[in-house]
């Protein structure tokens, strides 16, 4: 794919330390399908003390966030990954990120792949429980 598709989604969610908000972008890059994370700019993830005290380091935390992002992967692209091809997160960014995180990281990815893979239509059948997306 010459001119790989890119999409970005940010969303928010209130809880009670605070407004947590969560932004993944992606690079659709053609090919045999695959998920991989290359990041453009530094990871930035900064957990409630909540969230942290549930992970041994920030890098199982980090894990946890790829994980959760890559089924919203899996599920967006379904029916479409000749389409969508090797699948890159390029930013992860998250603040205020409190217990239950992964939904908020499954529902970002996924609507980042709606907005690259030219189909944001298809957000309206996404179940946001409570996350909120944020718009420019």
């Amino acid at each position: 794919m010459k001119n790989p598709l890119r999409g970005s989604a940010t969303i928010t969610k209130r809880h009670d330390t605070g407004l947590a908000v969560i932004t993944v972008s992606v690079r659709m890059e053609g090919g045999e399908f695959d998920i991989e994370s290359k990041f453009e700019k530094p990871v930035v993830i900064d957990p409630t003390k909540a969230c942290a005290a549930q992970f041994k380091s920030i890098e199982h935390l980090l894990h946890a966030c790829d994980i959760a992002a890559q089924s919203g992967v899996l599920s967006a692209t379904r029916g479409f990954r000749e389409l969508s091809g090797r699948v890159v997160f390029t930013v992860f960014e998250c603040s205020k990120l409190a217990p239950g995180f992964a939904t908020g990281f499954t529902i970002a990815a996924a609507l980042a792949c709606f907005q690259a893979l030219r189909q944001p239509e298809r957000a309206r059948d996404l179940d946001l429980q409570g996350w909120k997306i944020k718009t420019a």
